[in-house]
């Protein structure tokens, strides 16, 4: 599980750094992070972002977790980058045939 959380970060590190966003420098957890923990949550913890945050610093995968309350008022913060990110995804996953190999790959492992 792990190690599809790792991937789930980097795409969403990389759409984030595609669309050109940039993370407040003052913040402790940045953006992908937040977004990151909330797939997670999503895929794996029956949308319980309790749970996933209290996984992921557990695992040592994001060291600067945030509080419950903090947590929610940033991932409504940051909700609209989703929606951002779709279509950016759609256009990397069509510019090549390596990215459609991993972008399939991914999707299998998310889907698990």
């Amino acid at each position: 599980m792990i190690n599809i959380i790792v991937a789930i970060y980097c795409i969403v590190d990389d759409l984030l750094k595609a669309i050109k966003h940039s993370d407040d420098c003052r913040r402790t957890m940045i953006d992908a992070e937040v977004l990151t923990t909330a797939i997670v949550a999503s895929r794996f913890f029956g949308s319980n972002h309790t749970q996933a945050c209290q996984y992921m610093e557990d695992q040592g995968l994001v060291p600067n977790m945030l509080e419950k309350s903090r947590f929610n008022r940033r991932l409504h913060a940051v909700a609209e980058l989703l929606y951002d990110l779709q279509p950016t995804y759609r256009s990397d996953v069509n510019a090549s045939q390596s990215d459609n190999r991993i972008s399939a790959r991914f999707i299998s492992c998310a889907s698990v």
